[in-house]
């Protein structure tokens, strides 16, 4: 799709979803959920080696957030339904100018045929069967393993036409993501061509899938889960590429140590090297008879850094910031100069537990512990390093409509590991959460 054809879509589209929310005459059915939270956040810049001083990356110490998200459901005539959400947050921080997005996560219709169904539109798939960590995830919106229930809903869907057909036991899907095509979305989508056929026997449900990326590496998965009992709930998934996409850091090649890069600090390092890469899964959720649930996770990426590769990360690391400590470089970004720039890259790849290869996931958490009160605690473990990061929550209910809420996040490692590195020692959240 050209540029004005691109363009086109993109007002069609938006006048289209913004014609259906403003009057939804002739509709059968109407339904409208919104959502206004309003959270303050604390935070702690931890020193680490890749934040001499915590001057690389200095943490807001207070930051408010106002986001409002509304989600709507229409059916219209002729069988179609139209379902669409969207949000607007407005950010300030302590020292900084306040920050003002919105964003369209879904906006698509829907269409039953026989025994098919049709969607086209922005929409949001979850083909991944996993909590915390998603390698069969094709289509899914890229997922937090620290916040998986994406507490802000900030999960953003792909603009697609999607062709679901159902037999018995069987679903086989069809999917066509041209890329960016809709407006008002902050994630990447890139050209792509999915299949899926999801098999339900015996108990035992099992999906297949393959994509296939023009502009990228092709990818097979499988899934699976199978619940034992009334309480227990086991889960397995795995992809298989040739060649890897993700993005690594460019020190981690041999005889990059002594090297500052610019702005391409990562790249796809293995993408033309032909070798067969796993990503793959394993887990359990488990609820206990009085509602305690217990949630575990083992995730292992093959295309992730080796002990090697991150010992020439670090180095680099070490690098850079001696020259910065030397300070005879001048500013080149933003009045940073070459050798802090090349710390502050390192740092944005940090704690999202995409660099390493082994990371394992426990959440415990209890629906009502107290009268009007939920808590969970989750702990997130890199399991080369050791290092980890534990983050309690509880939440109160208010009234039927308003919820508090506190959270926290706690890092710990070595010098020399990944969630020790992270430039922020501790984070404290309280909100408020409206919902009507």
């Amino acid at each position: 799709m050209n540029r004005r054809a691109r363009r086109a879509a993109s007002v069609a589209a938006a006048l289209g979803c913004g014609l259906a929310l403003a009057s939804p005459a002739g509709a059968t059915e109407f339904q409208q959920r919104t959502e206004i939270r309003e959270e303050v956040t604390t935070a702690t810049t931890a020193d680490t080696l890749l934040n001499p001083g915590g001057r690389v990356y200095v943490a807001d110490r207070v930051a408010n957030r106002l986001r409002l998200r509304s989600e709507l459901t229409v059916d219209l005539p002729g069988g179609l339904k139209l379902k669409s959400s969207g949000a607007f947050e407005a950010r300030h921080a302590s020292g900084s100018r306040r920050a003002f997005e919105w964003t369209l996560p879904e906006a698509y219709l829907r269409r039953p045929l026989g025994r098919a169904e049709v969607s086209v539109g922005r929409k949001i798939l979850r083909w991944s069967n996993g909590y915390a960590f998603t390698p069969a995830g094709l289509l899914d919106p890229a997922r937090d393993p620290a916040d998986p229930q994406d507490r802000l809903g900030r999960f953003e869907g792909r603009d697609l036409l999607e062709i679901d057909v159902y037999l018995g036991a069987h679903t086989l899907s069809a999917v066509y993501a041209p890329g960016k095509v809709l407006p008002g979305s902050k994630a990447e989508q890139e050209k792509l061509l999915a299949l899926r056929h999801h098999l339900l026997l015996n108990g035992i449900d099992l999906s297949l899938m393959v994509a296939h990326r023009p502009d990228s590496v092709d990818t097979a998965a499988a899934s699976t889960s199978y619940v034992v009992g009334k309480g227990l709930e086991i889960h397995a998934e795995g992809a298989l590429v040739r060649g890897s996409s993700l993005l690594l850091p460019r020190s981690a090649l041999p005889d990059g140590q002594q090297t500052l890069f610019g702005p391409d600090f990562y790249a796809p390092l293995r993408l033309q090297d032909r070798r067969l890469y796993g990503r793959w899964l394993v887990g359990a959720n488990y609820t206990i008879p009085g509602g305690l649930n217990l949630i575990a996770e083992y995730f292992h990426a093959a295309d992730g850094l080796r002990s090697e590769e991150w010992d020439r990360f670090l180095e680099q690391g070490r690098f850079s910031r001696a020259l910065l400590e030397g300070g005879t470089f001048p500013p080149v970004s933003d009045g940073r100069s070459l050798p802090e720039l090349n710390l502050l890259l390192a740092l944005q790849g940090l704690g999202s537990a995409s660099l390493g290869r082994d990371y394992g996931l426990l959440r415990v958490a209890h629906p009502r512990p107290f009268s009007r009160a939920d808590a969970s605690v989750l702990a997130l473990v890199n399991l080369r390093d050791r290092s980890f990061v534990v983050i309690p929550e509880v939440g109160v209910q208010v009234t039927r409509r308003v919820t508090g809420y506190g959270r926290a996040t706690f890092l710990a490692g070595g010098p020399r590991t990944e969630f020790g590195n992270v430039p922020v020692a501790r984070t404290i959240n309280f909100g408020l959460r409206l919902a009507f």
